[in-house]
Parts: C-alpha cells; structure tokens; sequence
C-alpha cells in the first residue's frame, strides 16, 4: 500500500512539472516563441506574423523600424497596425520592382482604381445588354401578338364570307340535332354542318353532333372522291381519338335524305385558308370560326 501511494505522488509530481514546463505559444498557434513574442509586442495573431514576416518584418525592432521608417517617408502618419503592415508589404514588393514603397502604394491603388472602374463598366454594360435584350423581346412580343390579331382578323372574315357565300347558293347552315328534330323540313335540301366523321368505309359513314351524343349517316352516293378518300383514311375508326384531329369537326355540305336521315353529295367546305386535307392533317387557322 505505501509503495502504491509513493508512486501515485511521484507521477502527479510529475504531472505538475510537464504541465509547468509546457509550451504556451504552441497552445495559441504560434509556431515559435520568437513568433509569440513579436504577436505580444504588436498584438497580432499567429496569421498576422505570418503575414509580416512574408514582408520582411519577424519581430518586434523591425516592427518598430518600419513603422518609423513609414512615418519619415511620408507614406503614412497612421499608428494602425493594419498600415504598418501595408507599408511592409509595399515595401517588399516595392524592392522587386526597384520602386519605393510609396510608388508601389500609388500603383497599388491605381490598379485597384482600375479594376473597380472596369468592374462597374462591364456590370453598366452588363445592365444595358439586359435592358436590350428585355426591350428587343417585348417588341417581338409584341410584333408577334399584332401578327396573330391580324391573323385572326382575316380568317374571322375569310369565315364570314365562306358561310356567306354558302348561303347565296341556298345552302342551309345547320347542325346534326336540327337535322333529326326537323327532319321533314330539311327533306331534299342542301346542308352546311360540322360533323364529328367516324366509322368511314365503303358504304359511308357517321356525323355526329358537337356533344358527340347524336348522329346521322353519310352515305357514299354522289361523294366528293377526293375528300372521301381522305376521310376512308383518317376518319375510319370508331372513337375520336383514334382518328385524325381533322374528323372532330370536318365542315360538309350535303343533301339531307330524311328517311334514314342520311346526307348524301358529300363535300368538304373549306372555312379556313390552311385547313389541308390531301395528305395530311394540318389545321393551321382553323380553331377560329366566326357564326
């Protein structure tokens, strides 16, 4: 038990030394003790004597040197720290050049002068590129929406003068329930409808109402060949969506046979400029129909 207790007392002994003898500057982060005396004298941080010694300044007498030599020169009258620093630094890279420390200070600053200028030069150009480019897009934004409302303008009346000229030739503008509600009055007469077409083979087809709820019969009598050969293409499925965008609302004219009801002399009417049906489906302007 006493030999246990003998060396309990000598190794805090012992503790107590090292810790006594420890290196204070190593803790703080200083990597000498020349270093940790130069920071006390100048009250700097560990980073703070890496940078003066990287000038040239790696303790406290050339610490005080330059700061007189700084005054004297007239490059500053200033105590700060932070200048003195400046001034080692200039001084420094000031001898590289074969410059003083003031000559380099001055082409320090003009070159900072400089950068800074050509900074705000290329952000005011930078600024004025967007406002440009801003400005050139709400034009042809603006140039493209007078287009369209030209564009609209004249298929509303290249519309308007269609459905006109139908009913100059004493066609009736109608639709597929007016047809079966009425059909006696309509008997033998020649129609104007949209028709919803599906269903197109060798004997004709089905035009269905805009609500795609009712419908009547196209027969192949007397069918336009072109425009039942393109609807035998396009218009031969049964439901909507297996057919063109076209058989949705294809604009015909035909003679109403009210015993079926059935229409009969099938042509396709043209309401808009672009609507194309030879060999494709393209439907340019042809949303727009004026009544």
């Amino acid at each position: 038990m006493k030999f246990k207790t003998f060396c309990y007392r000598t190794a805090l002994v012992a503790s107590l030394f090292l810790t006594a003898c420890g290196s204070p500057y190593l803790e703080q982060g200083f990597k000498t003790e020349a270093d940790y005396d130069f920071a006390k004298s100048a009250n700097l941080s560990p980073i703070g004597v890496d940078r003066f010694k990287s000038a040239g300044v790696s303790n406290a007498s050339q610490y005080k040197a330059a700061a007189d030599e700084m005054r004297a020169t007239g490059y500053s009258k200033s105590n700060e720290v932070d200048e003195v620093l400046n001034y080692a630094q200039d001084r420094f890279e000031g001898a590289k050049n074969g410059v003083s420390a003031s000559q380099q200070k001055n082409a320090r600053v003009s070159e900072a002068a400089r950068i800074k200028a050509a900074k705000i030069a290329a952000d005011r150009l930078e600024a004025k590129l967007q406002t440009d480019a801003l400005e050139a897009k709400n034009a042809a934004d603006k140039a493209a929406m007078a287009e369209y409302l030209r564009k609209r303008l004249e298929s509303e009346r290249y519309v308007v003068a269609r459905r006109d000229a139908l009913s100059k030739s004493g066609v009736t503008q109608t639709g597929v329930v007016d047809l079966i509600v009425d059909a006696k009055s309509y008997e033998g007469k020649k129609v104007f409808l949209d028709c919803i077409v599906h269903m197109m083979n060798a004997s004709g087809g089905y035009c269905r109402s805009g609500d795609d709820k009712q419908s009547i019969s196209i027969s192949s009598v007397g069918i336009n060949k072109d425009d039942y050969r393109w609807l035998l293409e396009n218009c031969s499925n049964q439901f909507s969506k297996d057919n063109a965008r076209y058989c949705r609302a294809v604009p015909v004219v035909g003679t109403f046979d009210s015993s079926w009801p059935r229409l009969k002399n099938v042509y396709i009417y043209e309401l808009c400029k672009k609507r194309q049906i030879g060999g494709g489906d393209s439907i340019e302007d042809c949303d727009i129909k004026a009544h």
